[in-house]
């Protein structure tokens, strides 16, 4: 049951940022300011998709939780550091929009990097004579 829920997790990765640039596509109209709001509602769903699947990676010591755990630390330093900016005064709006998207986007194809390198990683035990046997 376990590789099917890395499966699980890789899908519901894929649709985030397959609609996020859909949403990207359709909206990306110069004159149109709305469009910073479809991206951050798709990353409100999966930044807390991906921040839930690296802890429970953690604690639960699967293969990837090395880089999973890294992936951890640098999104809760990106909180702790995005949430005194966003309430600072002296930060603009166009400021604000790029600290809201860009490392958050940064987070998610790095998490998403992670999560296809353990699907696709080959097995160990699929190396050697006759891998197939598994010798």
């Amino acid at each position: 049951m376990r590789l099917y829920w890395k499966y699980i997790d890789l899908v519901i990765q894929s649709l985030c940022i397959l609609i996020a640039l859909v949403a990207v596509g359709i909206e990306s109209n110069p004159h149109d300011r709305d469009w910073p709001l479809a991206i951050l509602f798709i990353q409100v769903i999966l930044g807390p998709w991906q921040l839930m699947g690296s802890l429970v990676s953690v604690f639960r010591k699967t293969k990837s939780r090395k880089l999973k755990s890294i992936h951890l630390l640098a999104s809760l330093l990106y909180l702790a550091v995005l949430i005194p900016l966003l309430q600072a005064d002296f930060v603009n709006k166009h400021t604000r929009l790029l600290l809201l998207t860009i490392p958050a986007w940064i987070l998610a194809i790095g998490y998403y990097s992670i999560t296809w390198h353990g699907i696709l990683k080959r097995s160990e035990r699929g190396k050697g004579f006759l891998p197939h046997l598994g010798f």
